[in-house]
């Protein structure tokens, strides 16, 4: 449902265009963009949502960790500025939260 509601609000109907993504999920950044637009077309589609999306719920959260160090450490020259890593730790905390609420 979510790439659906995505997709209408972008300015394309072949996915989620990098406006919209910056506008409607604000806790990544256009790394993030670029890391799941893996054609590196422009959109992400379909299949580079769910691919995305299944590694996040699925992946361990040393994973996770290195996915989020990778999206905001390769931005700067490999630097992390404070606010940087504290949005690193409160995205892997939330999820981990949501997580244990499951349980």
């Amino acid at each position: 449902a979510r790439f659906k509601s995505l997709c209408m609000v972008s300015n394309t109907v072949e996915g989620i265009d990098k406006g919209c993504f910056s506008r409607y999920m604000p806790f990544f950044n256009v790394r993030a963009f670029e890391i799941v637009d893996s054609d590196h077309s422009g959109v992400i589609d379909w299949p580079e949502f769910l691919q995305a999306m299944s590694f996040l719920e699925k992946c361990s959260p040393r994973e996770r960790m290195k996915f989020l160090f990778r999206v905001h450490g390769e931005t700067a020259g490999a630097t992390m500025s404070k606010r940087d890593v504290a949005h690193v730790f409160s995205c892997t905390l939330s999820v981990e939260e949501d997580e244990l609420s499951q349980s």
